[in-house]
């Protein structure tokens, strides 16, 4: 066997070696956090004192709501991820998904799910980036002004977030977060006027 031949199968063997070593890093456990909660909301639809007091039961500001509370019920399912991709630092994955049912009106109930990555980099040292979409939250019927007359229609919007966070260590127990947030909401076709776009940063200082 010549030199080129023991050099190829240098290489083959590997990165067949390699492969099963990345392979081993990623199959880790995949760790599953169920959950249920019940709750109740006297106001659910967040009507004001005035409102209230002129409201009667089966209002067009009710909607198909017969009353204005509601018992909530909300289910929650995260997943915890966290291949081995550094023998010195953590690398974790978050994926959650949950839904609040409301039981006097359907049209209430929504979904929402997020996805986050952290890299651990240091002592107090983290880089993160999250992303979380709502896509339908109903608010309430309101009287759309662009329109005549009194008529109420369901307002709603879908809202998504995207945010990157960088911490490191200030001192040997102190550390700073530096976070940038985009937030989008769109509203539905009678209230586009209050779609809006927002980017926010924020610091916080942290100490044990």
């Amino acid at each position: 066997m010549n030199s080129n031949n023991l050099i190829i199968l240098f290489i083959v063997c590997a990165s067949m070696l390699s492969a099963q070593s990345m392979k081993n890093r990623l199959m880790v456990p995949i760790y599953v956090y169920p959950s249920l909660s019940f709750g109740y909301d006297s106001n659910f639809l967040k009507l004001s004192d005035d409102e209230i007091d002129q409201t009667v039961l089966g209002a067009d500001i009710l909607g198909d709501a017969p009353t204005f509370d509601s018992d909530i019920i909300k289910t929650k399912m995260k997943l915890f991820y966290s291949p081995v991709l550094s023998n010195r630092y953590e690398t974790e994955f978050y994926f959650t998904f949950s839904h609040s049912m409301y039981g006097q009106l359907k049209e209430k109930s929504y979904s929402r799910y997020s996805l986050l990555y952290g890299q651990h980099l240091g002592p107090y040292n983290w880089l993160k980036i999250g992303y979380a979409n709502l896509p339908e939250y109903f608010i309430r019927n309101y009287i759309d002004r662009d329109l005549t007359g009194n008529f109420r229609y369901p307002c709603s919007f879908s809202s998504e977030e995207v945010f990157i966070s960088y911490s490191f260590p200030v001192g040997e127990v102190s550390w700073l977060r530096f976070k940038a947030k985009g937030t989008n909401e769109y509203y539905n076709s009678h209230f586009t006027e209050f779609d809006q776009q927002k980017l926010t940063g924020q610091v916080e200082f942290h100490s044990e």
